[in-house]
């Protein structure tokens, strides 16, 4: 049973802005690439919109990768400093999601769901650099990344195959976690949870 203290409110927040930053940008994105319903929106109105969110967004995630080194109770080393190759945790981690194992008693080591939140760390950086690069094609600063792509073009493309992968893994994550956990998912979203 999940408990209150168990997820911090900066935690939350990080949460509700990453949810609210990928829908908008998800939304804003796809009209800017693709343009529907053009009697409604704006193509300046959509972009204004993803250049809002898209610094609301890295601001955020900018946050909390300094939080996790160097805020109160950071949790870096959850992420990087693991023991992938403790055979313990290798095989309770496969029964857990291959067989719908429960986790044993006090492992806290979950090495697949932090070495996705450490891959996807690294997304994140990759789809902020790609927009940056799409969004200041004209700066020097940042046209390395379309030099290391090939190009505007692999940059747009690889920007929009993200923007469906972090939709992807939206949906994913919060249907892992409302089966499995539904206590955290309150928690995490209302501050609700059940003290027994």
């Amino acid at each position: 049973m999940a408990k209150s203290s168990e997820i911090s409110v900066s935690r939350r927040i990080y949460h509700w802005i990453n949810f609210i930053s990928i829908i908008a940008l998800s939304i804003s994105g796809w009209y800017i690439h693709s343009p529907f319903m053009t009697a409604t929106f704006s193509m300046g109105f959509m972009r204004l919109t993803h250049f809002i969110f898209m610094w609301i967004f890295t601001t955020n995630f900018m946050l909390r990768v300094y939080w996790a080194f160097f805020g109160k109770g950071g949790d870096w080393r959850k992420y990087i400093a693991q023991r992938w190759f403790n055979g313990k945790v290798l095989k309770a981690t496969g029964r857990h999601y291959l067989m719908y194992d429960h986790w044993p008693e006090g492992m806290q080591d979950r090495i697949l769901q932090n070495t996705t939140y450490l891959f996807l760390a690294v997304l994140y950086i990759v789809q902020i650099l790609t927009g940056l690069a799409l969004f200041y094609n004209a700066s020097g600063s940042i046209a390395f990344v379309g030099n290391i792509l090939g190009g505007l073009q692999a940059v747009r493309q690889l920007h929009l195959f993200l923007m469906w992968f972090f939709i992807m893994f939206t949906v994913i994550h919060f249907y892992m976690g409302a089966s499995e956990e539904w206590d955290k998912i309150k928690l995490m979203f209302f501050g609700v949870a059940d003290e027994r």
